[in-house]
């Protein structure tokens, strides 16, 4: 054997060696960064259940924060469930603030409005007259347009001929009329006239509550939503904030009211001072997990149980 094939065959040896390395050192990488990813989303898994079970307690709190409120003929901002909170825990940060959902106008409250057929005259012709005042307020157009169309969205009565379910099958992709009560206030986006922007200003000022008979409670509503139901000079007065002292009665906000005020419902079936469904939101910051919880809940007056959660949404990051 020469010394020329020698020399090649010891290049061709180093080569191989060092690819052999190479390929070594790449599966040890490989295999920790596999590994450190493994244990990465074992951490996340892990503060994400932790996150759950201080969502579920800091609900709970809520819940109770609720039912320690004796003055269920009267709920107000200056209540301690109104007031937002902080609480301990162990390598993560809880805060929380339950807000009145009756401060707030109800959509389905306009269920019906678009026909009486079975119900007394003029039923829930309040609600609507509210709902286009609301609409105007935000400079939002054709305000008794979108009202009819909310209403009619939720009729049951409504047949696979009417004008409204002939609409939304011919949307790309067709759907038909909800014929129920909406589910969340984002629904709207789905019905005809509204778009992502009319919904982002009605956000702050709307709910959907499944029961329909939820007056608006002039305690804990925004100065918008009271200018949708007195004119906006008498909403200015009527406001409370949290340092406000809140109105203990209906006589009490029609004696503010004054004589021939421009209400546009009636007293106790519209607007009154006591609420009975409420959200609690949470944020929970444990580890990188951010996530935000929110749970619809019902206080029953009659019962000295904790409010029943209706329903429950969470987001993570």
């Amino acid at each position: 054997m020469t010394t020329r094939t020698k020399h090649q065959q010891r290049g061709v040896a180093v080569i191989m060696a060092l690819l052999i390395m190479t390929l070594a050192a790449s599966t040890a990488t490989y295999v920790v960064w596999q590994q450190s990813l493994w244990v990465r989303q074992l951490e996340n898994i892990s503060d994400r259940a932790k996150a759950d079970q201080l969502a579920a307690g800091a609900i709970d709190f809520a819940r109770d924060a609720l039912k320690q409120d004796k003055k269920t003929d009267v709920d107000s901002l200056d209540e301690a469930w109104a007031q937002p909170v902080t609480l301990p825990a162990d390598n993560a940060t809880v805060t929380g603030q339950v807000t009145d959902e009756q401060g707030r106008f109800n959509l389905n409250s306009l269920a019906g409005s678009n026909s009486t057929q079975g119900a007394p005259p003029g039923a829930s012709q309040g609600p609507r007259k509210v709902f286009e005042q609301l609409l105007t307020n935000l400079d939002i157009k054709n305000a008794p347009e979108l009202a009819a169309a909310v209403a009619d969205w939720m009729d049951a009565s409504n047949n696979n001929n009417n004008t409204a379910d002939l609409y939304y099958l011919s949307r790309n992709p067709p759907y038909r009329a909800g014929q129920q009560p909406l589910a969340d206030a984002s629904e709207l986006i789905r019905i005809q006239g509204f778009d992502e922007d009319i919904v982002r200003k009605l956000s702050p000022y709307v709910t959907a509550l499944k029961d329909s008979n939820t007056p608006i409670n002039v305690n804990t509503a925004s100065e918008e939503v009271l200018a949708a139901i007195f004119n906006p000079a008498l909403a200015k007065s009527i406001v409370r904030k949290p340092s406000d002292a809140p109105f203990k009665s209906i006589s009490e906000v029609q004696a503010q009211l004054g004589t021939n005020p421009n209400v546009s419902c009636a007293a106790g079936s519209c607007y009154d001072v006591k609420s009975s469904y409420y959200s609690v939101h949470v944020k929970v910051q444990s580890g990188l997990v951010e996530a935000n919880y929110t749970a619809l809940l019902h206080r029953d007056p009659s019962s000295q149980t904790w409010p029943a959660i209706l329903t429950r949404k969470d987001a993570a990051d």
